[in-house]
């Protein structure tokens, strides 16, 4: 049946006949109905019409001893996922830094076979204008110069935070926790 079209109910009780038009509601039944037994099993939301609502405040029937338990059952819940978020956090950390190095040795790898052919092209020009040795010369340390500040750019890349700042701070938060708790 469609919760959207409206449906007839009728009861057999001719003091509280019930007919209507409009879908049923469990907080729009007649109090006489529910009190006979003759109201509608359950609304449109599938809530039963003639269960009682649960109590309003909180339970106060609690021994301390399952209260303690509790508050020992969330707390190593809690640790689990402090521990869970330190592995995940790592492992992100970690995995940033494989692709880094991976990326370098790529870029080392074609840049292994680009190096001969630059060199000797830096070395032929220069040859044009002073001696064959000073020409080499100039392309080594050219070279060397470059060697040195991609060395120093990896090794900046490589620096950095390898701590689990979310974790410490949630952690730091779980003993301020614990010691309001203690209190």
């Amino acid at each position: 049946m469609d919760a959207d079209k409206p449906r007839e109910v009728t009861l057999d009780d001719p003091q509280t006949a019930l007919k209507a038009t409009e879908p049923i509601d469990a907080g729009r039944v007649r109090p006489e109905a529910v009190l006979q037994g003759t109201a509608p099993e359950a609304s449109p939301g599938g809530v039963p019409a003639t269960s009682t609502p649960p109590p309003a405040g909180p339970l106060i029937d609690k021994s301390l001893g399952s209260l303690v338990m509790e508050i020992t059952q969330d707390f190593s819940k809690l640790m689990r996922k402090e521990v869970e978020l330190a592995k995940q956090e790592t492992t992100e950390m970690v995995r940033t830094k494989l692709m880094a190095a991976g990326l370098g040795v790529v870029g080392a790898v074609l840049g292994l076979f680009l190096v001969p052919f630059v060199l000797f092209t830096v070395y032929q020009i220069l040859a044009v204008w002073v001696a064959n040795w000073i020409a080499a010369l100039i392309v080594t340390l050219l070279t060397a110069a470059g060697c040195g500040g991609a060395f120093l750019a990896a090794k900046a890349k490589f620096e950095g935070k390898l701590k689990p700042e979310r974790t410490i701070r949630t952690l730091k938060k779980d003993v301020q926790w614990a010691k309001h708790l203690k209190k």
